[in-house]
């Protein structure tokens, strides 16, 4: 029997992409999320969350580039609060059609992301994912290729190889309400498991709630050969465990359902038969 032995350290590694309205409307909205930013930081840092944080507009003439002089803020950059805060002011000088998703999408996508690129650096193949959404306005980037709201979180989710590793968050004002998914970004938050919130709320609330989703657990684990078919066991912190896992053969790898991840600390232990040896 071969036995594979994991520790859940948790997905420390997250890129989070806030995507702003930079409309007529948004100064005070602008102001309070800059001023407000250090409860996240807090959050983050005990943490341990590697993040990367930059910011767009939802205005597509800026094409998804981030703001700011230090467009990718990191946990070594020396001021992030001070930095946020001058890239989350983007001004009201921008378009009166907010377009989020798709100037979210642009900011994640080629040439932008490419070397050299204007956001390259930013997204990173094995961190997390969160985007937020920011704006007094309904989401209105549809006309713009034709796609659909599933298209576009779909487009999200197929950056990652797990797609609970992409979140999408709102701050909305409370016309949009969180609990009605006929709003784009409020059903975004409901499909992905996101938070929902309302601009002129308690912005340390809001920043909070958004800090604590900022860490993945990881939920799949994988294994150092192929297992003989049906011969995959695990065992929890030493204990044999039959439920909310699976065996994925397409990634080779032990699989824990939503409602099983486990816990920073946990030990994992897999084992299973390997063809061509001796189970007896």
């Amino acid at each position: 029997m071969q036995d594979d032995q994991f520790l859940q350290e948790g997905d420390n590694e997250t890129d989070i992409l806030f995507v702003v309205d930079n409309s007529c409307s948004m100064g005070d909205d602008q102001a309070d999320l800059a001023a407000n930013f250090g409860s996240f930081l807090s959050i983050i840092d005990a943490l341990g969350v590697d993040f990367h944080i930059g910011v767009v507009t939802m205005d597509v003439g800026d094409a998804g580039q981030l703001e700011g002089a230090v467009r990718v803020i990191t946990p070594s950059t020396p001021d992030p609060q001070g930095s946020f805060s001058a890239n989350a002011n983007v001004g009201e000088n921008g378009s009166g059609i907010e377009q989020g998703f798709h100037t979210g999408y642009l900011a994640l996508s080629s040439p932008n992301t490419d070397p050299g690129g204007a956001n390259d650096g930013f997204l990173r193949e094995a961190a997390g994912l969160r985007v937020v959404f920011v704006s007094d306005e309904p989401e209105q980037s549809g006309s713009i290729m034709s796609w659909s709201r599933e298209d576009y979180v779909g487009w999200f989710q197929a950056l990652k190889p797990n797609l609970e590793h992409v979140v999408l968050s709102s701050i909305i004002d409370p016309f949009q309400s969180c609990e009605d998914p006929s709003y784009y970004y409020s059903w975004a938050a409901m499909e992905t498991g996101g938070a929902c919130s309302y601009l002129g709320g308690d912005w340390i609330e809001t920043l909070n709630a958004l800090a604590w989703q900022a860490q993945s657990a990881a939920d799949t684990f994988e294994l150092s050969s192929t297992p003989v078919e049906n011969s995959v066991g695990v065992r929890l912190n030493g204990v044999d465990v039959y439920v909310g896992w699976i065996y994925r053969d397409d990634l080779n790898a032990g699989g824990f359902d939503t409602d099983h991840v486990l816990d920073n600390g946990d030990l994992i232990k897999i084992n299973y038969a390997v063809a061509g040896t001796c189970t007896d």
